[in-house]
């Protein structure tokens, strides 16, 4: 079994893998970890918000048959090793939507709990050409902010949905 200990001795934690007393102090043996050892997995997942000339969002219905099927999301998908997040935005809305977007701002990122740690990367998009095709969804709909809140929204999509909002209304007006 593993322990963390902080020795008078040490100055800092050090990670040990057993713990043994002797007369009325513990005794620690650290051992070597590479860093990638502690490293929790995180899966990054970029987001995108695309707008039509009504200045709505683009948001698309999982399948049934997905994990969380049947919710409302902003179109994305995982960042590949390497892969930065205007770069997987390009590369998944082509996938999933068979239209080309360009990334115009990154909002700041935020994280979220489903099974594992995943940290979303939403992407302010302008939509660039093509017509929509689902690919991997089962509808889709232009939704007008305001009404964002009628959609049975993902969970991460709900704070996406929020961190919109107040990009938005912090944006001055043109």
């Amino acid at each position: 079994m593993r322990y963390w200990f902080n020795g008078s001795y040490a100055g800092n934690r050090q990670f040990c893998e057993r713990r043994v007393k002797t007369a009325d102090r513990l005794v620690c043996k650290p051992v070597r970890l590479e860093w990638n050892n502690l490293q929790k997995t995180i899966t990054k997942v970029a987001l995108a918000y695309i707008f039509d000339a009504e200045d709505r969002v683009l948001i698309a219905k999982r399948p049934q048959s997905k994990h969380m099927g049947g919710f409302w999301e902003f179109p994305g998908g995982k960042l590949e090793h390497g892969e930065s997040p205007l770069q997987a935005i390009q590369r998944e809305i082509l996938e999933e939507l068979a239209i080309e977007v360009a990334g115009t701002a990154v909002l700041a990122s935020f994280s979220l709990r489903d099974g594992g740690e995943l940290a979303f990367f939403p992407v302010v998009c302008q939509w660039l050409r093509g017509d929509i095709v689902l690919l991997e969804h089962d509808e889709y709909s232009f939704v007008a902010l305001e009404n964002l809140a009628h959609f049975n929204l993902a969970p991460a999509d709900i704070i996406a949905a929020q961190r919109l909002i107040n990009f938005l209304h912090a944006k001055p007006a043109k």
